[in-house]
């Protein structure tokens, strides 16, 4: 990030945190935060363990005040007109994130911040994690970050495989709507029909391949709303709140989230052939 763009996510940082001040963390809103992330209480063992170090500095009105300024500046950088800036806000992802105080922001923060966030990235790593692959730096970094926290906690994916293997009984969550190898000629389309090699691109190809997806997780992708046509960038918001519908119609309609992930991957294309 360019000095600018710095003094720029600190004064929205600083302003969004206060403002959220006045919104309590109480139940509902703030589920994840509180049950979760708290004083870095009860993380989960699918969460890497730096994860602990990073929380315990935050509070819920600076997660908020993060989350929404990153998001910002991340759009600010895209923004093709007004009105597609203002419609990367309207994404379900984004406020799903919010009211749960999920840490997709940081992620984000980690992909504006590359290569020297790297850690951030790989707090969630479901769609943010792919812009590893964005250059030579960026996997060297990876490379190096992944073989200190080796020594320093062991070997610490040992502790995510034994959680799965235990939890392996109980299923998948129904808002996981993660296609695997099964997106493998998906994520070839993307690589294939969407020109250059940017984050963008790497995290649309890399949602079609994660192994564990809740919409939520599309945070890191959303941004790239700011860069299509207005009209495109209104079809993406509004599809991306279709997954709601599974309060009613059933866990099926959750796979509805790909309406608008593919909407994306289709803006990009004609944008970049128009």
């Amino acid at each position: 990030m360019s000095s600018k763009t710095i003094l720029l996510w600190l004064v929205l940082t600083a302003v969004f945190t206060a403002a959220a001040c006045f919104l309590p963390a109480r139940l509902p809103l703030a589920f994840d935060w509180i049950t979760f992330f708290v004083d870095a209480h009860n993380i989960p063992a699918f969460y890497p363990p730096w994860t602990a170090w990073i929380v315990r500095f935050l509070t819920w009105p600076l997660l908020i005040g993060i989350t929404l300024s990153t998001y910002t500046v991340a759009v600010i950088k895209r923004a093709q007109s007004l009105a597609s800036a203002i419609l990367a806000f309207l994404v379900l992802p984004l406020w799903w994130t919010l009211f749960l105080g999920q840490l997709e922001g940081l992620a984000l923060l980690g992909v504006l911040g590359l290569p020297w966030l790297m850690p951030l990235v790989l707090l969630k790593p479901q769609v943010a994690g792919w812009v590893i692959f964005s250059s030579k730096r960026a996997i060297a970094v990876a490379c190096i970050m992944l073989v200190v926290s080796l020594v320093i906690w062991g070997f610490w994916p040992a502790k995510m495989l034994i959680y799965y293997a235990e939890h392996a009984d109980v299923g998948r969550w129904p808002q996981d709507v993660s296609l695997g190898l099964w997106g493998l000629p998906l994520a070839a389309l993307v690589l294939w029909q969407v020109p250059g090699w940017d984050a963008d691109k790497l995290r649309l190809a890399g949602a079609c391949v994660t192994p564990a997806l809740i919409p939520y997780n599309l945070l890191p992708l959303m941004p790239a709303l700011a860069r299509l046509s207005w009209p495109w960038a209104l079809a993406v918001a509004l599809t991306s709140w279709l997954p709601l519908l599974a309060n009613w119609a059933g866990p099926w309609a959750w796979w509805l989230s790909w309406l608008s992930v593919a909407l994306i991957g289709a803006g990009l294309r004609m944008r970049q052939n128009a």
